[in-house]
């Protein structure tokens, strides 16, 4: 029976990895935040080619009205950072 040998995020519900060691049940942390404040919660296919001051300034220049237009701008930009900088790698 095959079983992953490297399980991160996508572990959350996985019971076959379960069957190896790996805890498929999520953690959570609650903590309140300030008015103001920003939370960007994204993949790590963002953050590997976003630097976190850029990532929120493109979440503070469209503000709440925009979240739709920052998520698709983040997303974009950071396929196209991929593509360029690892154009044979099928990362999926």
């Amino acid at each position: 029976r095959e079983s992953p040998g490297l399980a991160m995020s996508r572990a959350v519900g996985d019971l076959l990895a379960h069957s190896v060691g790996v805890n498929h049940v999520p953690g959570f942390k609650r903590f309140n935040l300030e008015e103001g404040s920003v939370l960007l919660c994204c993949s790590d296919g963002v953050w590997e080619f976003i630097k976190n001051m850029e990532a929120l300034g493109v979440a503070t220049k469209h503000g709440i009205a925009g979240v739709g237009e920052a998520v698709r701008q983040l997303a974009q930009e950071s396929r196209n950072r991929w593509l360029k900088e690892e154009v044979s790698v099928t990362d999926d």
